[in-house]
Parts: structure tokens; C-alpha cells; sequence
């Protein structure tokens, strides 16, 4: 059952976990999809005139905070295949590294793009939630709270003496 919740979560890795409502268009996107859409942002910009440089410096520090976001995510994929596999072979180690750090990987993605989205109705005075996160984000909460409590569970009804 846990090897099973950790391929659920390298699932969940894959799955848009960002909303963007610009009114005249609305995507979701993945994580590998963030960078993507920094791209098409910069480039509306400049095929509508220009970018300021206020909006280009955003552009570059939203840039940087999503490939640094998207460097922890491929580490969390990969520890999450690697605790999957060991759950799989009942090889011995620590295996819970990867619910852990897709839990707080997740709380941080939702702190940025809370930040993000107040950030952006702050400074252009529209509503929020311009930005929001999906649900996935959410459900990858819920299945690294369940990865990390099941095996511990299950250790105790496995040890009569407990």
C-alpha cells in the first residue's frame, strides 16, 4: 500500500498544479510547464510592444524562484520512484523521505503562488486569483500525509508488544 501511495505521488508530480486567469486566457500547468509559461508571458510582451522594465525584472525573479522550485521537484520525482521501488523489493531504508518531501514541497508551491497572486493584486489592484493552485495540489498533500502515517500504522499492528 505505500509503494502504491508513492506512485500515486510521482503520479500527482505530473499533473497541473497551477491555474493562471488572465480573463482573455486561462491555462493550468504543470510543474516542467511553469518555465514554458514565463516563456509565453515574455513573448506576448514583446509581440505587443515591449515589456517594461518593472514587468522584465518580475519576469526574471519569477523565473529564478521557478527553476529553483523545479529543481526540488525533480529531486522530490526521484526520491519518490526510489521509496516506491524499495517499498516494491522490501529493500531496507528510510522510504518515507519521498512523502516527506513531496508534503513540503507542496505547502511551499501553495505559499508561493499565494504570494505570487496577492502580489499581483496588490500591485495592479485587480482581484486575486489570477494565480491559484489546483487541486492536485491539495491531493498530493492528503496522499504524503497518508504515505507517511501508513507505515507506521501498519508497524503497529504488525508488533504485538506496542
Amino acid at each position: 500500500m505505500a509503494g502504491v501511495l508513492n506512485a500515486l505521488l510521482v503520479v500527482c508530480a505530473f499533473m497541473p498544479w497551477v491555474n493562471v486567469n488572465l480573463y482573455i486566457w486561462s491555462d493550468s500547468f504543470s510543474m516542467p510547464a511553469l518555465l514554458d509559461m514565463t516563456n509565453t508571458v515574455r513573448e506576448w510582451g514583446s509581440s505587443l510592444g515591449g515589456i517594461s522594465s518593472d514587468v522584465d525584472g518580475a519576469l526574471a525573479g519569477l523565473t529564478a524562484i521557478i527553476v529553483g522550485i523545479l529543481a526540488i521537484w525533480l529531486g522530490t520525482v526521484v526520491v519518490l520512484i526510489r521509496d516506491a521501488y524499495r517499498y516494491f523489493t522490501n529493500e531496507e531504508g528510510f522510504r518515507c523521505a519521498g512523502a516527506a518531501a513531496m508534503c513540503a514541497l507542496s505547502v511551499l508551491f501553495l505559499l508561493v503562488v499565494f504570494a505570487l497572486d496577492q502580489m499581483v493584486s496588490s500591485s495592479s489592484g485587480v482581484p486575486s486569483g489570477i494565480v491559484s493552485a489546483t487541486g492536485w495540489v491539495w491531493g498530493a498533500i492528503a496522499l504524503s500525509v497518508a504515505a507517511l502515517i501508513y507505515p507506521e500504522v501498519k508497524e503497529k499492528e504488525l508488533d504485538p508488544s506496542a
